[in-house]
């Protein structure tokens, strides 16, 4: 998922490629695998991966493998429906339709019989029954998560057949035509997240559909977390922040028995008794906008309760970066050390231990923050607006070599109106004048920001008198003024 996320298609084949050398019998990764070659128009080799999905859950699962008629529901049950129903999307790509329609009879047939074996209400399902539609659906999800859009689109249109599909039925035997809520609900929330997936500038489609999904199921967690996705791609982050609340709450708390959760087929054949916790993404995206909009106990909160669930480095991250800004100085170093400990390659985790130790100040962690910074910038440090807060922080000591250094590689990985002024401010403190006047100017020259441009002109107004060069003065001035005229 990583590496499709990012588009890196190739990575994400070679990554599943190794994984499916060294595990052959890795149902997941034969189905992951065969879904990211299909996407990439790999058809011959994404048929070979489906199928040894389907070999291993049953020996004889593929359906020309044994006559229907003499497959036991126990048999019918034991591939997963999900394996079948994505070489059914493979056999349609490459236009063969007849064993790709056995394929989804069989996938259909695989869905009910576990149903059945649940004591689930068939009924739910809907007259004509949309088992069909449900698989589809379930292919959807799955190649949605896996950012495989083009795939996931041809799982849509599938259902919209099979629903199509339905409506003639009805109209054949004379029955009133109703999709199931929980299916329609879950179809909405699908076409968002794919339409997100799709195109993220174009959120106002996928906006519809999710609060659509929001409406139709309150207390589905999953369908809040895609609204809050499409709000963040919007830019309306606080109304992002609300949605990622409302999910993790829902997500967080022991489900209620739905006809929706009673339709669900895992690889186990039933809903969990213990349902999945809130995804890692979800924490760390809520997380972060917390902090980004100075809510650190908040942000403190949801990185503690994903520190319970998920042991990892971003967790205790971000946990270590909320205390700090509380100056909870002890808690942030414990969890910044837990973050190191899981991950002691990562540059921005070293750079926060650094930052704990200087707003500790003594000579001491002086010290260690010296050696932390050493080793994240062996690993690469590229966090401007990290490099720019220690700089701050050993501007803040007088330490003030430093801080024009970092300032420096700061700048160098992202150019800002505000840290060049910080660092023409340290290089003046420094009594280096002229070129602290060289860094205002270019502040007022980059015209990038008014409050910026009229701090550096201030301060290099001062400056230019105090090197004897008052008659730059009205030039200075008229620099600036013309600058903000345009």
């Amino acid at each position: 998922g990583k590496y499709e996320k990012g588009g890196m298609q190739s990575k994400a084949e070679q990554c599943l490629a190794n994984a499916v050398r060294e595990n052959p019998a890795d149902g997941p990764a034969l189905q992951l695998y065969g879904a990211v070659l299909l996407e990439a128009g790999k058809y011959e080799k994404s048929e070979v991966m489906f199928r040894a999905a389907l070999a291993l859950e049953l020996p004889a699962a593929e359906p020309d493998a044994k006559a229907e008629q003499e497959l036991t529901a126990d048999e019918l049950a034991a591939p997963l429906p999900l394996s079948n129903t994505l070489l059914c999307l493979q056999l349609m790509a490459t236009g063969q339709h007849t064993p790709a329609r056995a394929c989804l009879s069989a996938a259909v047939k695989g869905h009910q019989a576990r149903l059945l074996k649940n004591g689930a209400p068939l009924d739910l399902l809907g007259k004509p029954k949309r088992t069909a539609g449900a698989v589809a659906l379930d292919a959807v999800e799955f190649l949605v998560e896996g950012k495989l859009p083009g795939m996931a689109r041809k799982a849509l249109e599938l259902f919209q057949k099979c629903e199509a599909a339905a409506k003639t039925k009805c109209e054949d035997r004379g029955l009133v035509d109703a999709m199931p809520a929980w299916l329609k609900q879950r179809e909405k929330r699908l076409t968002a997240a794919l339409l997100l997936l799709e195109d993220g500038s174009q959120t106002d489609p996928a906006q519809s559909e999710a609060f659509a999904a929001t409406t139709l199921d309150p207390e589905d967690g999953a369908a809040w977390q895609g609204l809050g996705d499409i709000h963040y791609a919007s830019g309306a982050v606080e109304e992002a922040v609300s949605a990622y609340i409302k999910s993790l709450s829902l997500l967080s708390a022991k489900p209620k028995p739905t006809a929706a959760r009673s339709m669900i087929v895992g690889s186990a054949g039933a809903p969990p008794e213990v349902p999945p916790p809130p995804p890692l993404r979800l924490f760390v995206r809520l997380g972060t906008l917390m902090l980004q909009l100075g809510r650190n106990d908040a942000a403190r909160g949801v990185f503690l309760q994903g520190c319970d669930t998920w042991q990892t480095c971003s967790m205790w991250l971000g946990a270590g970066i909320a205390l700090l800004r509380l100056d909870q100085l002890k808690e942030s170093e414990d969890a910044l050390m837990e973050a190191n400990v899981r991950n002691n390659k990562d540059p921005v985790v070293w750079g926060f231990v650094a930052l704990a130790c200087l707003a500790r100040g003594d000579k001491v962690r002086v010290d260690q923050a010296d050696k932390s910074i050493v080793q994240a910038n062996r690993l690469g440090l590229t966090d401007a607006a990290l490099l720019r807060e220690l700089a701050n922080s050993y501007t803040a000591l007088d330490l003030l070599e430093s801080a024009e250094a970092l300032f420096r590689r700061s700048l160098a990985c992202e150019p800002s109106a505000h840290t060049r002024r910080r660092l023409a401010d340290v290089l003046s403190a420094q009594n280096s004048l002229a070129a602290a006047v060289n860094e205002y100017k270019a502040v007022i020259e980059a015209n990038e920001d008014p409050q910026e441009m009229a701090l550096a002109a201030g301060e290099c107004e001062k400056l230019l008198v105090a090197l004897g060069r008052s008659e730059e003065v009205p030039q200075l001035q008229a620099l600036a003024a013309t600058i903000q005229a345009c």
